[in-house]
């Protein structure tokens, strides 16, 4: 094959990056109802367990997704790159792979220790990240809001399949509970059980970080939404500036209340 010179292997590039582009297009909608059906069938393994006909129906959305990221990383032109943006879904990916050769020590360790669970979790969540992105857009309340619903399912399913075994009076028995305590969590108020297995405790920690994100979010998109509602307000611009004033008139007058009493003590 001929060497490409530098002009024709862009071009070649972009003609890729354009394919690419028509086939994630194409692929977009069937591929974000597989992803939910994946959240839900993940939730259900967690809680109790597939019957032979979903384990049937997650093999195959699971091969699904593998012949889609096959597909996309065959045409993407920079495939270091694809990799990088996607090393999280290709983890995740192989996970199932793995629970077949569960005989060799390692993986016997991760499964023992909850690690394959916590890999499952996070490429769940991020799908369901990807699926939200692609139909709302990575932008907006909304999408923040149905985001932290799936983290609370995901993340209660989780929490619930690491700690339901635990004999704790105060434990996490029942998906109910499970639930009440992700909203703790995330709403960093916090709970009376903390987890005792070790994917449990890893569950908690990822938790916590999405928290303290999510909380950051809120806060700045409230101080937007009121920063924004001034601006739009010539009644509460006026009324602002109005305060602003009052409060340099105040200041003016303990600066000369300071100068008088200064002056007292030097004549004093």
């Amino acid at each position: 094959m001929p060497k490409l010179s530098p002009p024709e292997k862009a071009e070649l590039e972009n003609q890729r990056e354009d394919l690419l582009f028509k086939i994630e297009k194409a692929l977009r909608g069937p591929m974000i109802v597989l992803g939910f059906v994946w959240i839900v069938l993940i939730v259900i393994e967690f809680l109790e367990g597939l019957s032979r006909a979903l384990k049937v129906a997650t093999t195959a959305i699971w091969i699904a997704f593998i012949l889609d990221f096959i597909l996309r990383f065959s045409i993407a032109p920079k495939k270091k790159q694809f990799l990088k943006h996607n090393w999280l879904t290709s983890l995740a990916l192989i996970v199932p792979a793995l629970r077949v050769f569960q005989f060799v020590g390692i993986l016997r360790l991760l499964t023992a220790s909850g690690g394959l669970s916590i890999v499952q979790i996070m490429g769940t969540l991020n799908r369901g990240m990807n699926d939200l992105g692609a139909t709302l857009g990575r932008r907006g309340f909304q999408y923040v809001s149905l985001l932290t619903l799936i983290v609370v399912f995901v993340g209660a399913a989780g929490i619930y399949g690491f700690e339901h075994k635990v004999s704790a009076s105060n434990g996490i028995h029942n998906y109910g509970t499970a639930i009440y305590w992700t909203l703790m969590m995330i709403s960093t108020i916090g709970s009376d059980y903390w987890p005792q297995t070790p994917g449990g405790k890893i569950l908690t920690v990822l938790l916590s970080f999405y928290a303290v994100a999510i909380l950051g979010y809120i806060a700045a998109s409230l101080a937007t939404f009121f920063i924004d509602r001034d601006a739009d307000d010539p009644k509460a611009a006026v009324a602002s500036d109005k305060s602003v004033q009052k409060v340099l008139e105040e200041i003016q007058a303990l600066r000369e209340e300071i100068a008088k009493l200064k002056l007292r003590e030097v004549n004093s």
